[in-house]
């Protein structure tokens, strides 16, 4: 983990040990939920409302920890209260014999556990000359503790019983709540953030370019990735291959994610959020012309999401100050958990009526191009620009 980051205290170096505990309950419930909802309720359509909880959750609270982050000056106690009393409620699932009280459940708990997005706001705040380097590393070490979570996971319930990853998921979130109260708030003027500040925070120049590029781009990237997905069911590809080639887009774009971060500190944030929709055209436009499985496989597996995560995350932290710096990694979350949900929605309408997957994977193509002229009107948020 020391080659990928670039920690400058032992607060930041506890927030990534959390960040890694977190994304090992993601890792543990994406992968071993559904397949347990599946195995043991039957009904595709539950096992469709599971999968879309997370989004539903972080659409509809993000902003909601945010806020109360900021009107509090309090991210680090807030943030542990999402995280235990989500992890606390962990044991009660899999004693649920009825499948619509797991699933409100479910929504109670990831709505706990949305005070993640705090973390970012943490990290930034930490390093607020390094926010982009700060940031990805954040999520890069996050993303190798859903890989461990994943596997882990995945073990447990071939090897122990379908309920078996649940408590990775209880000690993962038990472990990062006690974890992060031992992090130290980070200094900040207590200024007062009013109900008006989030209005404040979206007329930011540039906000609404990056708010409206991260909102296509998701659209379209999860529009396409699902496409992807049911495209390999339809052609028989093993899901263990499917398997592999998801963590190895993950593990692939850890370090280039990181490597970005810390190009988007140096030489500008703008060039690299302009390249972003080039990266995403390249794939799901090469999948369109040219509907193979293998073709399809390898651009799933070729990482385009750090071109846009890295730059995007660090504008936004640049556009918001301290003081409402929960509001505005809230709204970064809240705009791709939202993407995410509207292009999974959207493909499963889309191919109920066509059946189309060279369809889908153009569709997700078109807008990307939307997004492509839309970033051109991004603004340069570092600091100090680079000559």
């Amino acid at each position: 983990m020391a080659a990928l980051v670039h920690a400058r205290s032992g607060a930041h170096w506890r927030l990534l040990l959390v960040a890694v505990l977190v994304g090992a309950n993601i890792g543990a419930m994406v992968t071993n939920l559904p397949l347990y909802v599946s195995m043991r309720f039957g009904s595709p359509l539950w096992v469709g409302i599971v999968a879309a909880l997370p989004f539903v959750a972080e659409v509809g609270t993000s902003l909601l920890w945010g806020s109360l982050s900021d009107r509090l000056h309090d991210r680090t106690r807030l943030l542990a209260l999402g995280l235990l009393g989500g992890g606390a409620l962990y044991p009660l699932l899999p004693l649920i014999d009825d499948v619509s009280t797991l699933v409100l459940v479910r929504l109670g708990q990831l709505v706990l556990l949305s005070a993640q997005v705090l973390g970012l706001a943490l990290v930034t705040e930490l390093d607020p000359h390094r926010t982009g380097g700060a940031a990805t590393e954040l999520l890069g070490v996050g993303a190798l503790g859903a890989v461990v979570g994943a596997i882990l996971g995945g073990v447990l319930h071939e090897q122990v019983g379908p309920s078996a990853p649940f408590w990775v998921g209880a000690v993962a979130c038990l472990g990062a709540g006690l974890l992060v109260l031992s992090v130290r708030e980070p200094a900040r003027h207590q200024q007062m953030a009013k109900a008006a500040d989030l209005a404040q925070v979206l007329r930011q120049p540039g906000m609404g370019v990056v708010a409206g590029v991260l909102l296509v781009l998701f659209v379209a990237n999860s529009l396409a990735f699902n496409n992807a997905l049911l495209y390999f069911r339809h052609v028989g590809l093993s899901q263990v291959v499917i398997g592999l080639a998801y963590a190895g887009v993950i593990l692939l774009g850890i370090p280039l994610m990181v490597l970005l971060g810390r190009l988007a500190d140096q030489a500008g944030r703008r060039t690299l959020f302009r390249l972003a929709p080039v990266a995403y055209l390249l794939l799901w436009g090469t999948s369109a012309l040219w509907l193979q499985p293998q073709v399809v496989l390898l651009m799933v597996m070729l990482p385009a999401y750090p071109f846009l995560l890295a730059p995007a995350i660090a504008m936004v932290s640049d556009l918001t100050p301290a003081h409402q710096r929960g509001r505005g990694t809230a709204l970064y979350v809240t705009f791709t958990a939202l993407g995410s949900l509207l292009g999974a929605l959207a493909i499963g309408g889309l191919l109920e009526r066509t059946g189309d997957y060279r369809l889908g994977f153009a569709l997700a193509a078109a807008l990307i191009v939307g997004g492509l002229v839309l970033a051109q009107w991004a603004p340069e948020t570092l600091p100090t620009p680079p000559r």
